[in-house]
């Protein structure tokens, strides 16, 4: 049984729902430089650093993407524990366990290894990505994927 509060090691996967799974899968690797972890038919779980990934679902034809409210979940690495005991442990502090999907993802940030704001952006939009920033803050870069989720790049610090 676990003895202390949970501990958190990190964010395993961000889910994000994609259209054309091929399409994002090539925009993530090709254009913001991810590596597949592991992927099949409908789904490419990509590496984007320390462990961490982007995983992308594709939804079914026909299905209604909304950018910003259809975050399917983000999962969390443990320090330990198995499923039994932090289902339990997160019950007892009132916690609702379910597979149910989050609502409202705002935007997902990505810090990156190397570059400037201009190289960044340049590079961006020479991808035929269209770049915003941020009110008081222009050197700040949000774009949209393919499928319209929101992304901020963050420069090494």
């Amino acid at each position: 049984m676990l003895e202390t509060k949970l501990k958190t090691k990190g964010i395993d996967h961000t889910v994000l729902h994609v259209k054309d799974l091929a399409k994002s899968r090539r925009f993530y690797l090709d254009v913001l430089g991810m590596t597949v972890n592991h992927e099949d038919a409908t789904r490419a779980f990509l590496s984007c650093g320390a462990g961490q990934m982007v995983a992308l679902f594709q939804v079914a034809e026909g299905t209604e993407i909304k950018p910003g409210d259809d975050m399917n979940h983000m999962a969390l690495r443990l320090e330990s524990g198995t499923y039994e005991e932090v289902k339990a442990y997160l019950e007892s502090n009132g916690t609702s366990v379910s597979g149910r999907p989050g609502d409202d993802m705002n935007h997902m940030a990505l810090r990156l290894e190397s570059g400037t704001y201009e190289e960044v952006k340049a590079y961006l939009e020479s991808n035929g990505t269209s770049v915003s920033g941020r009110p008081g803050d222009d050197h700040c870069i949000y774009f949209d994927d393919p499928d319209g989720h929101r992304l901020q790049l963050l420069y090494p610090e």
